[in-house]
């Protein structure tokens, strides 16, 4: 008697890659599973984006997972998350500000300013070099690590960052790095 046996089709390949619709879908689901607090649910849905999605989809999908870790209080695994997903995420893209921004963001929470500085820069630099987005939120931080100064190596990217931010938030005007407020009274 003849035995058939079948290979195991390799992980790299997908079983269905998810249209955009399909995806878009899935994220509503995992955020929907996320403001319920159906961490299980919300953890399926990202692992179907993990196995069947493209790089990008992957990278988002890992975002979205360190977002809900850190939500769960868990710090360093969704640090190590966001790392994991820092190659799978366009170079220039917002998804890659997002992740260097929250890898900063994890860092300073716990105290360590120096780390956080390194990822807001980093944030800061994506911003200057790409596409156009507000990265308000990271200047605000790396203002407040280096109690209001601008390093002068750092002048042209966050001018650039500033001027990027009014852009996208439809003002007008350039950044007079000069006049920023007094930073000694946040926190």
């Amino acid at each position: 008697m003849t035995s058939l046996t079948f290979a195991k089709v390799p992980d790299f390949i997908p079983m269905h890659m998810p249209s955009e619709e399909e995806f878009n879908s899935i994220l509503e689901k995992i955020t929907l599973s996320w403001a319920q607090r159906n961490f299980a649910l919300a953890f399926a849905q990202i692992d179907i984006v993990l196995r069947d999605g493209t790089e990008a989809m992957r990278a988002e999908a890992k975002f979205f997972a360190g977002l809900i870790k850190q939500d769960q209080g868990l710090i360093e695994p969704a640090r190590r998350i966001w790392l994991e997903a820092l190659p799978l995420a366009g170079e220039g893209s917002f998804l890659l500000y997002l992740l260097q921004h929250s890898i900063g963001a994890s860092f300073e929470n716990e105290g360590s300013s120096e780390e956080a500085l390194v990822w807001y820069r980093s944030a800061l630099q994506t911003c200057a070099e790409r596409d156009v987005f507000s990265c308000d939120q990271t200047l605000k931080s790396f203002l407040e690590l280096n109690s209001g100064e601008i390093p002068a190596e750092d002048e042209d990217m966050v001018a650039t960052g500033v001027e990027k931010s009014l852009e996208t938030l439809g003002l007008q005007g350039s950044p007079d790095l000069d006049d920023r407020p007094d930073l000694d009274h946040v926190k």
